[in-house]
């Protein structure tokens, strides 16, 4: 029969590609593991009934020695898994390796551009705040390299001189600022200017250093005997003397026309200094000790030659 002939041939053609198949499968797999030649095909079982016809005897393949062994296990040991296909169902081999060295250097990319990113921003700030600091400083050595050795004596260097600290002086530890000393200047030459020609009018730059010595002691003097004065003192004084010119408008004019300064600034650097020095002139008239040096009088200009006989005694350093 024509249809048992081709039956006959197709199962003699079967076991042949069967066994072809098994070989090209064992090739591959000994690639894998590293194996340089195949071994001999009686080593894989042939058995077509066997239920275990289409695997491959690896037993029959491990080496002999151990050192062999070692290496076998280790090329299996790098072998990767393979995944299939969701929607075939086909086994997909996917070379684990190579994608995790992808994502190890995709992401020390991405940490390597954060970590430079963030540098640069670290170090703007870092810079602008180190300018920032470099021009301060360097101004304010030019601004007293000018005070100090120039005698720059502007408006600008005035106001310049209200917000950087610049010593003209120290009684005991006590500083006095230039920017002080320049605005007592200012106003008491503009005083004494309102006032009669005379050689009075005009003040030395040593006369307004004892003004602002003998205050600067009268403080420390104060303090060290528990002397205050409050602001509603200073309000209070401020009330009498609007009561006495009658209105503090009238004041307010007055004091810009004499010193040149505002109502405010009156009251901080003339009112409060002169109740400070009444409390102390009675503390100290008080004391038999002290009243010995005073003599019997009890007036402010005796308070004045007290402190400057007590200057002789007090550390004082003045830049000049």
């Amino acid at each position: 029969m024509p249809e048992d002939a081709n039956n006959a041939n197709l199962q003699s053609v079967e076991p042949a590609k069967n066994g072809q198949a098994k070989k090209v499968m064992r090739e591959i797999i000994l690639k894998w593991i590293g194996e340089g030649t195949a071994p001999a095909a009686s080593e894989l079982s042939t058995k077509e009934t066997a239920p275990a016809q289409s695997k491959i005897n690896i037993r029959a393949a491990e080496p002999a020695d151990d050192k062999q062994r070692q290496a076998v296990h280790e090329a299996l040991s790098r072998v990767r898994p393979e995944t299939r296909n969701q929607k075939t169902g086909m086994a997909k081999p996917i070379n684990d390796r190579r994608s995790s060295q992808e994502t190890q250097a995709l992401l020390e990319k991405y940490e390597t551009s954060l970590l430079a990113r963030g540098r640069r921003h670290i170090n703007i700030f870092a810079w602008l705040y180190g300018a920032m600091w470099s021009v301060f400083l360097l101004g304010t050595a030019v601004l007293a390299i000018g005070v100090y050795k120039l005698g720059w004596d502007g408006q600008l260097t005035n106001k310049l001189l209200n917000y950087v600290p610049l010593p003209y002086g120290f009684v005991r530890y006590h500083p006095i600022w230039y920017g002080t000393y320049r605005a007592e200047y200012q106003a008491i030459s503009r005083f004494r200017s309102q006032q009669s020609a005379s050689s009075q009018s005009i003040i030395s730059p040593e006369e307004i250093e004892n003004i602002l010595v003998r205050r600067t002691m009268a403080n420390d003097l104060a303090w060290g005997r528990g002397l205050w004065v409050s602001d509603s003192e200073v309000v209070s004084e401020l009330n009498d003397i609007a009561i006495k010119a009658r209105s503090i408008d009238e004041v307010e004019r007055t004091v810009q026309a004499l010193w040149g300064i505002s109502i405010n600034e009156y009251s901080r650097r003339v009112i409060r200094p002169y109740l400070l020095k009444k409390k102390l002139l009675s503390a100290l008239s008080n004391d038999f000790l002290i009243k010995q040096r005073f003599g019997r009088a009890n007036d402010l200009q005796a308070l004045d030659g007290y402190l400057d006989q007590l200057r002789e005694s007090t550390p004082v350093i003045i830049f000049r």
